[in-house]
């Protein structure tokens, strides 16, 4: 195993990895292209390499300060030993040695993040909870929804403080988590990118959908949030179908998304729009001893 603040580096040693895993290490495709297209991350980000007995790279993860730890498809005696090394450069966890990686949140394929909670909570004596099983869902053929009132549009500056709100809308009672570090230049630059998607019915804003950047030809769909006052009127639907139209126009190959297996309305949304489950995720999240969790840093 080898822990990196280089990105360049970790591509050259991971992408013919990452070719092969292009859903279950997405996010982690996605966050590198975006740091080797210039965005700085500095030593914020651990790249992670994971290797079999014969030196060949098995699998990767990535940590960002403030943010989940996020696995690929490791096996899991590569977890425990990933939480090993995190938790013995973590002065946190009662060691003094190396830099303040405060850890909240870790998310990746149900067994490999099980073993790393597991390990995590028997090295540090922390409160690990799974806060939520989701379901890894890919797009076979779309099939839009008839008779939703409205439009989509691509979201224009203008919208920038209405999307950053319901962002953290989002976070809050979706993920049950605090507004994200960064959340407002995230948000922007997803404007400046066209990467986010409005439903608009009588000319006012009622849904919205990101998307990522195609990585290894597969573009993430998501966050999808529709305030509670508009809901149960297709508006989530429609921006879903209308997000997932734009990253293939945009160059993806695949799309994909995420979903909270335990809210089985818009699991079922996505099934009607032609997303099919392939697998499972489970997100845990980290707790100090006696119950205080780890709020990331504001704004």
């Amino acid at each position: 195993m080898s822990v990196t603040v280089d990105a360049s580096g970790f591509a050259a040693e991971v992408r013919p990895w990452l070719r092969r895993n292009p859903i279950t290490a997405n996010v982690i495709a996605t966050v590198l292209d975006h740091a080797l297209a210039g965005a700085s991350t500095g030593t914020d980000t651990q790249w992670i390499t994971v290797r079999d007995g014969s030196g060949s790279v098995a699998g990767a993860a990535i940590h960002t300060r403030g943010h989940p730890l996020f696995l690929g498809p490791i096996p899991t005696s590569a977890a425990v030993r990933l939480a090993e090394h995190l938790a013995a450069e973590d002065p946190t966890a009662g060691h003094p040695s190396g830099e303040h990686r405060t850890l909240s949140e870790v998310v990746g394929p149900d067994e490999a993040s099980t073993a790393f909670a597991e390990a995590w909570r028997r090295l540090t004596g922390a409160d690990v909870r799974l806060s939520m099983s989701q379901g890894v869902y890919v797009l076979d053929e779309l099939v839009p929804p008839v008779h939703v009132l409205g439009r989509a549009r691509v979201a224009t500056m203008a919208d920038a403080v209405l999307c950053t709100r319901w962002f953290a809308e989002f976070e809050v009672e979706a993920m049950g988590g605090a507004r994200p570090p960064g959340l407002t230049a995230a948000t922007r630059e997803r404007i400046t990118e066209g990467r986010l998607t409005l439903w608009e019915d009588g000319g006012r804003p009622v849904s919205l959908s990101g998307r990522s950047a195609p990585a290894a030809g597969v573009a993430r769909i998501g966050p999808v949030y529709t305030p509670p006052a508009d809901r149960r009127r297709g508006y989530g639907a429609a921006v879903t179908a209308a997000a997932t139209r734009a990253a293939v126009d945009a160059g993806a190959t695949r799309c994909m998304l995420y979903t909270d297996l335990g809210n089985p309305t818009s699991n079922g949304v996505y099934q009607r729009l032609g997303y099919r489950r392939v697998g499972s995720a489970s997100r845990f999240t980290v707790y100090r001893a006696g119950g205080v969790t780890d709020e990331s840093a504001g704004e």
